[in-house]
């Protein structure tokens, strides 16, 4: 098993991470980014 953090690792909200197995993915969306926090694209 594998856990990759897409985005939101040095911000507050938006946080996108992926569980990753040998046949499976899980995309765990959570939150929004804070206003002025940037881009909202991966």
């Amino acid at each position: 098993m594998e856990l990759i953090i897409h985005r939101g690792l040095e911000q507050i909200g938006g946080c996108i991470t992926e569980i990753r197995t040998a046949t499976s993915r899980v995309f765990i969306d959570m939150g929004q980014n804070l206003p002025g926090c940037g881009s909202t694209n991966l």
